[in-house]
C-alpha cells in the first residue's frame, strides 16, 4: 500500500505534513492549493513524499519506503 503526502517548509524553515491522500493526484491537488495561498515573496518549499508499505525505514517495528521529490516551478503554472 502506498500513501501520498505534501511536505511543506514553512519559509524554508518550519515543516509540516500534509496527508496522507490516497493518489498521487489528490497529494498533487492540495500542492496547488497550498501554492495558491502562499502569497509570501519567498515561497515555501513544498515537496512530494510517498510512503510505502512494507521495505526499508523500519518505524515502530513496521518497514517502509519512503521517497521524496521537489516541485519543479513550472508544476504550480497555470494550465491554461
Amino acid at each position: 500500500m502506498k500513501y501520498f503526502y505534501v511536505l511543506q517548509v514553512i519559509g524554508d524553515v518550519e515543516p509540516e505534513l500534509h496527508g496522507p491522500y490516497s493518489t498521487a493526484d489528490r497529494r498533487d491537488d492540495m500542492a496547488r492549493i497550498i501554492r495558491a495561498g502562499d502569497t509570501s515573496d519567498l515561497k515555501d518549499g513544498l515537496y512530494m513524499l510517498d510512503l510505502e508499505m512494507g521495505l526499508n525505514i523500519e518505524v515502530k517495528g513496521l518497514r517502509h519506503t519512503l521517497a521524496a521529490d521537489s516541485y519543479s516551478g513550472a508544476f504550480f503554472d497555470d494550465e491554461d
